[in-house]
């Protein structure tokens, strides 16, 4: 009260709160329903003392906002990284069909991460919410290798798709062995963060590697674009054209030299044959 005792200055009300265990670090599921319970408690306060400007001054509460507040962005980012990777995978092919099939497999993979982390008993808390911000950038990874290299190979939609395998399959398996050699090690340090995000990875880079080599393939064996087709005005046939360019490789030989067109080798002897 001020020296007129006619006017608060300020008030201080306090509860008691009891949470399960300390309230510190608990997963999303538990906080929210503590959180809320604190609300209600504050909101009773502003009713009964018809002071508007009440606020919270409990460490708890503001640790507990805090993790309220992160895993509203991790879900936010994970949304936001799917539509940008979508995105970025529709221009650099300039084929709506291949963007499309990617997509869908995509969303697949980001979605069977998630069930691993209910699979493997977690709730979404802090150390969590971190984990799954990488979840769309390590899943489109191999996704767009595979969609690049078949977008850039010509013939029909299962001879790309051969050719696609022949030429990047062992590529990501490589990438997908060191990366899933780099989760394992990370499952060993003793910050929890770290070994949360082990785990994510090892359940996250296997099986996005499984999906681009046999699910996003046998999509786009069965429904993909032949080659010259789905792609988008102006953008896709400047990719398509660009994709291989053609180049001469001097060999010393009574053949002539190379000419590689593409994915074919042509001698100066017999490119005129092999064109008819």
């Amino acid at each position: 009260m001020n020296e007129k005792k006619d006017k608060m200055l300020s008030l201080w009300c306090g509860f008691n709160l009891t949470s399960l265990s300390s309230g510190w670090g608990e997963p999303y599921s538990k906080v929210d329903t503590v959180q809320k319970r604190m609300d209600v408690y504050l909101d009773e306060t502003k009713e009964k003392t018809k002071e508007t400007s009440s606020f919270q001054l409990c460490d708890k509460y503001l640790f507990n906002r805090m993790i309220f507040s992160v895993f509203q962005f991790s879900v936010t980012s994970v949304a936001i990284s799917y539509v940008i990777a979508v995105l970025v995978i529709l221009v650099m092919t300039g084929n709506w069909k291949v963007a499309l099939i990617s997509a869908a497999v995509l969303l697949s993979i980001i979605s069977f991460a998630f069930m691993g982390l209910v699979i493997m008993g977690f709730e979404m808390g802090l150390n969590e919410c971190c984990a799954i911000l990488v979840a769309a950038g390590m899943a489109v990874d191999y996704l767009l290798h595979m969609s690049h290299s078949f977008n850039h190979q010509h013939g029909t939609k299962e001879e790309r798709t051969r050719k696609a395998l022949a030429e990047m399959g062992i590529s990501v398996f490589s990438g997908c062995i060191t990366t899933t050699s780099a989760s394992m090690a990370l499952c060993a340090t003793v910050f929890f963060i770290f070994s949360r995000m082990g785990i994510f990875l090892m359940w996250l880079i296997p099986f996005g590697f499984i999906s681009s080599v046999t699910f996003l393939t046998a999509l786009f064996s069965y429904v993909g674009p032949n080659d010259g087709e789905g792609m988008i005005p102006w953008l896709g046939e400047f990719i398509h054209k660009t994709a291989k360019a053609r180049t001469v490789l001097p060999r010393n030989s009574e053949e002539g030299d190379v000419v590689v067109d593409g994915d074919v080798e042509l001698t100066n002897k017999n490119k005129d044959a092999a064109s008819i």
